[in-house]
């Protein structure tokens, strides 16, 4: 979320997981995904726990831009600031964070 009239003030917002029988998406975006040899050779944690990878590939609206879908374990209910890991062919990509309310 980011404030334009504090000269463009980004904060992170907790991601609400909602209530405990739903499923929630993260959708990140990187660059080298779409060359991957499988679906299975895409992994993801968050806060050290499986992420399971339902798309990795192209995105539709942005050249040279891939995007991967994961779903975010219930686990992480309450937890604050949680690392994702994201590796292709076992190749790592930079660690990120979010938070969860």
């Amino acid at each position: 979320e980011c404030d334009e009239t504090q000269d463009s003030i980004c904060r992170a917002v907790p991601i609400d997981l909602g209530p405990p029988d739903s499923r929630t998406i993260l959708e990140l975006h990187a660059t080298g995904v779409r060359g991957r040899s499988s679906l299975e050779a895409v992994t993801c944690t968050i806060g050290g726990e499986i992420a399971p990878v339902l798309l990795a590939g192209p995105d539709s609206t942005s050249s040279g831009l891939d995007q991967v879908q994961v779903v975010i374990p219930h686990g992480l209910r309450g937890r604050g600031p949680a690392a994702i890991r994201l590796s292709v062919d076992a190749v790592e990509a930079n660690p990120t964070q979010v938070i969860f309310r």
